[in-house]
């Protein structure tokens, strides 16, 4: 949380909220000269000190509560005991949203079930519906909303970090809630029920559902690693109803898991053609990574298809099955001249399902794959560009790149990742901005002469 800032989405406008970066510090007694001095203890925090912060707190005095806020979930600068439970259960009922902030985020580190229900009557008694309204008629605070928005959130993390399913209902009615979409979250009601294994709950999102609908179900499904919900993930990835993001994550769950018993399961969907190619493609990846008997035989068999659609795919598939023999072929296709140049940029594309250590052991290979070229000899000018940022990614190098034209695909886009990389280093903007991307290209970047226009 060092840094983040809260940021609470609604019709009204978008609201910020930077929490104090304090740091909690301990002095090393006794340290033996020339040694290098040990980690300082974690600091026990005691019933005293957290009624103190709150007296303050009362007081307009917010530095210890902001501190202990800040903190709390750093295990090695507090050490908070269970008898604690009580006090931060307490807290939650406090007129003053901080506090209840502070009560929230105590019962996160402790996650003990007998806070369940006070947690769920936190969020009950929060009605959202309503959290504008009265923002807006003064009742409350904007800077008190945004505290109690966060507590919200964390609330409801414990509640998926408890374990009990009693609290599914309350999850399902907090899905999608406006007030509780900020800046680095919003999507906590899914990771609950998640946490709680509820594949079926989620898998509730039809193609037709709005897109933050499906991608926080999806990117919740995905982390499910419990092989006893193997049989609902697969019944969901079969289920056509449900949108396709959905039905992905759930075979890449299933790839995580390691259930072998899935992969007819998902090879039956990248052989249906019927089905969406999106849905297809990156299942052909999932399936890599499962070990069952047959399974690179048939991924090799779509990657010596030059119709298949899913080649590409298949290739990064096979990677995951035996990364020293197919991360040759993976290279060896970007390169080739005779393959189509669609496909070769697919495959670079899509480096991104692979691990980057994997990739990171192939440094010479990498720069290799910045000469590629049309079957005529020209740069294939988006091609190297994706290696490139490929490898600016892994080594935080700007490497030199050899391109076509200096108004190409290619050349726009390595602008483009210029200006990204400017902006995160905080460049001036304006004209000296543009200035700064042009020299940086130019430093960079060589323009092959066409040899066929010279003397013309």
């Amino acid at each position: 949380m060092n840094g983040q800032r809260i940021v609470l989405l609604l019709a009204s406008g978008v609201w910020v909220l930077g929490l104090a970066g304090a740091r909690v510090e301990a002095a090393t007694a006794g340290a033996e000269p020339n040694r290098p001095a040990r980690a300082p203890a974690a600091a026990r925090l005691t019933r005293e000190g957290l009624r103190q912060a709150v007296d303050k707190a009362k007081k307009n005095d917010r530095s210890d509560i902001s501190k202990m806020v800040e903190s709390l979930g750093d295990s090695q600068k507090w050490a908070v005991s269970d008898d604690l439970v009580s006090d931060f259960t307490s807290f939650l009922k406090h007129e003053d949203a901080q506090v209840q902030l502070l009560g929230a985020h105590g019962l996160l580190v402790l996650r003990k079930p007998e806070s369940k229900n006070a947690l769920v009557d936190y969020l009950v008694a929060r009605d959202f519906g309503k959290l504008r309204e009265r923002i807006q008629s003064g009742q409350l605070d904007r800077k008190q909303a945004q505290w109690q928005v966060y507590a919200s959130l964390l609330a409801i993390r414990t509640l998926g970090k408890v374990g009990d399913k009693s609290v599914v209902p309350l999850l399902k009615s907090l899905r999608g809630q406006e007030a509780l979409q900020v800046e680095w979250g919003g999507r906590e009601a899914e990771e609950a029920l998640a946490e709680l294994g509820e594949v079926e709950t989620l898998s509730d999102v039809s193609p037709q559902d709005d897109e933050h609908k499906r991608w926080a179900a999806a990117d919740a499904i995905r982390k499910i690693r419990d092989p006893k919900k193997t049989p609902d993930l697969i019944a969901t990835v079969r289920n056509k109803r449900v949108a396709r993001e959905v039905r992905a994550t759930s075979a890449e769950a299933l790839s995580e898991i390691g259930a072998e018993n899935a992969s007819d399961v998902l090879f039956a969907v990248v052989d249906d053609p019927n089905e969406p190619n999106d849905l297809r493609k990156p299942i052909a990846v999932y399936i890599g990574k499962m070990k069952a008997p047959g399974v690179e035989q048939r991924l090799l068999t779509y990657a010596e298809n030059r119709q298949s659609l899913v080649r590409a795919h298949a290739i990064v598939g096979l990677v995951f099955q035996r990364p020293e023999k197919y991360l040759d072929l993976w290279f060896t296709k970007i390169m080739d001249v005779n393959e189509p140049v669609a496909f070769r940029e697919t495959l670079a594309g899509i480096e991104w399902y692979m691990p980057p250590d994997t990739l990171k052991d192939r440094k010479s290979d990498l720069y290799r794959c910045l000469d590629a070229t049309y079957p005529d000899g020209r740069p294939a000018d988006r091609l190297r560009v994706q290696m490139w940022e490929l490898i600016h990614d892994l080594f935080r190098v700007e490497p030199h790149i050899v391109l076509s034209s200096a108004s190409s695909d290619g050349a726009m886009r390595l602008k483009g990742l210029i200006r990204s990389i400017l902006l995160r280093q905080r460049q001036p903007g304006g004209e000296a901005f543009e200035k700064i991307v042009n020299e940086r290209f130019d430093s960079i970047v060589t323009i092959q002469v066409n040899q066929s226009q010279v003397g013309k």
